[in-house]
């Protein structure tokens, strides 16, 4: 019984760290959506690349739209400029 209560809680305990984190990341692509359509920060598309380090194991990345994850070990699917200028470590 009690292996089945800490699951729970440790289950909702992620479902409300990856909620956190969506809507952090949701506030933060519309912000910069917006300086994009007001014409302040100049870009050819609205689309974001995201450091998908460090977040959880099992994050669910579809749920945000016009977002590309990527991390340092594995830069596949990014433009040239961002592997090219790839801080090296």
């Amino acid at each position: 019984m009690a292996f089945f209560l800490l699951n729970q809680i440790n289950g909702q305990t992620k479902n409300q760290l990856d909620d956190m984190i969506i809507s952090s990341l949701n506030s933060f692509t519309a912000e910069s959506n917006a300086f994009v359509k007001q014409g302040i920060v100049i870009a050819d598309t609205i689309h974001h690349y995201i450091l998908k380090d460090g977040l959880p194991l099992i994050f669910p990345y579809s749920s945000l739209k016009n977002v590309t994850f990527f991390s340092l070990e594995n830069m596949e699917g990014l433009p040239n400029s961002f592997k090219k200028n790839r801080i090296k470590g």
